[in-house]
């Protein structure tokens, strides 16, 4: 008897390829047995929990189970409840007995998966089988490894650059910027196709003080004929799982750009580009690398950051955690570094930075990454925003504003943020306005308020459109005329 003979004389009903039944081994009125036939086996489950002997008894009580006939198997080696109930069994044990290791292990919940799909078609894990663990950060808060994120922005900005001065930091152990938080050291790949090892990778990463011996370039694929043909994410993603397993401890991977390696697929179609980072990402996950991937900003004129990325939206959508790299709208010498999104950590405050150029030996000339000390407010979406003429004039409103507040000594933040609303000034537009008169923040005490002050060579003074206040003596003597 196959599964449609035993469906059939328990009253069940066909689904596609399987079968749904009563369970003869329970007292069963919504039907929990599900049956199908696969190289010539009868497969079958109770979702309800019954055991393999209990199903396979009641079958045979029913005449249903011939074993000279057919090989009828049950779906697991064991039950699936009676399985989690073991592994729950067991965790609670080792939490009571300190230091005992649970006997559930990675082949039984292999085993049980690979049981379901026969059934169902579909890989699924029951949450109680997925020990929850912490995220391995490759710069906390802002670039998990085992995740792929991405920068953004305009050609010409720095976004290369900043993925030299990252790698830096990780082939080092090095510390990063502001936050003084310590990298964890690892290897380094780079994947880019719009900058030349030799005469810019190399000297950048000599001037930010890389270890180079950690640091690899992906030159090409290497064909069946021994013939080279440029890398592809959509074929050649073996090959790099079998580079990261021969290299080992690689922390990072850079992809520049992205849209450069994808081969076949559409990056203006949300399904390929979600399918290829599907697997982007599984990659990086089992070796747990941390992968940046570069993208340009395309032409348009949107206000928000996340749409302003090339190709399909799901570049933005299906990777963890995104940074947009702009020109800083109130000083020219100066870049941004901000959140368009992180699904993984907190939205931290931007960062800015200047490029300066460095001689190497050998008469080279090169440049490199320098961190401003302090974060920034601004957001992506407002750094990104042409400024009209009446945006501009409310800037220097409100630059006016917190000179005045600010020219004879600190003030509480909330106190300015209070007065400035009364004022008609916007709260985007004040930070604005801090931001391009470095104002800094301090904070008073560990529960105190945070306080805004003008740096150091601009305390006692004002904005040049505010008059400055005289003193007694300068004005001399006044007559009061009645």
């Amino acid at each position: 008897m196959d599964a449609a003979s035993i469906a059939e004389a328990l009253g069940g009903k066909r689904y596609g390829k399987s079968w749904k039944a009563c369970c003869p081994s329970h007292p069963d009125t919504n039907p929990s047995l599900s049956l199908t036939d696969k190289d010539g086996k009868t497969l079958f489950k109770c979702w309800a929990g019954c055991t393999q002997d209990e199903v396979l008894g009641a079958l045979r009580d029913r005449g249903l189970w011939q074993p000279e006939n057919q090989s009828i198997v049950a779906t697991r080696k064991h039950d699936a409840d009676y399985r989690h109930a073991k592994m729950v069994e067991a965790i609670k044990e080792a939490d009571r007995e300190s230091g005992r290791n649970a006997t559930w292990t990675e082949a039984d919940q292999k085993t049980a998966i690979e049981a379901d799909a026969t059934i169902t078609g579909l890989y699924v894990k029951r949450i109680l089988d997925v020990r929850s663990k912490p995220i391995r950060w490759l710069w906390p808060g802002r670039f998990a490894r085992g995740k792929v994120s991405m920068i953004a922005g305009h050609p010409g900005l720095g976004k290369s650059q900043i993925t030299v001065n990252i790698a830096a930091t990780v082939t080092q152990g090095g510390r990063w910027p502001v936050d003084n938080t310590h990298c964890e050291p690892g290897n380094v790949l780079f994947v880019s196709a719009e900058d030349d090892v030799a005469d810019t990778i190399r000297p950048r990463l000599e001037a930010s003080g890389a270890d180079l011996s950690r640091c690899d370039f992906l030159e090409a694929t290497k064909c069946e004929e021994g013939e080279k043909r440029g890398f592809d994410l959509g074929e050649d993603i073996g090959r790099l799982d079998r580079y990261l397993e021969h290299r080992g401890d690689v922390a990072l991977i850079v992809i520049d750009p992205i849209t450069a390696y994808l081969g076949s697929v559409d990056s203006h179609k949300n399904a390929e580009v979600r399918g290829l980072l599907m697997r982007l990402s599984e990659l990086a996950e089992k070796h747990s690398v941390a992968v940046i991937a570069i993208s340009h900003f395309n032409k348009g004129k949107d206000r928000n950051a996340v749409l302003k990325t090339t190709g399909s939206v799901a570049f933005v959508a299906a990777v963890r955690s995104v940074y947009a790299v702009a020109e800083d709208p109130d000083n020219p010498e100066r870049r941004l570094f901000l959140p368009v999104k992180n699904n993984i950590g907190p939205d931290n405050s931007g960062l800015s930075f200047t490029i300066e150029q460095v001689d190497l030996s050998g008469g080279i000339n090169t440049s490199r990454i320098v961190w401003g000390n302090e974060p920034v407010s601004i957001s992506a979406d407002d750094a990104l925003s042409p400024d009209t003429g009446d945006e501009r004039s409310a800037l220097d409103e409100a630059k006016d504003f917190l000179s005045a507040e600010l020219g004879f000594g600190p003030c509480e933040a909330n106190q300015l943020f209070a007065e400035a609303r009364k004022a008609g000034i916007a709260e985007r537009t004040l930070k604005r306005a801090k931001a391009s008169l470095k104002v800094q923040s301090r904070k008073s005490g560990i529960n105190g308020s945070w306080r805004w002050e003008l740096p150091e060579e601009g305390q006692g003074c004002q904005s040049e459109t505010v008059a400055p206040l005289a003193s007694f003596d300068e004005i001399g003597p006044v007559e009061v005329i009645i």
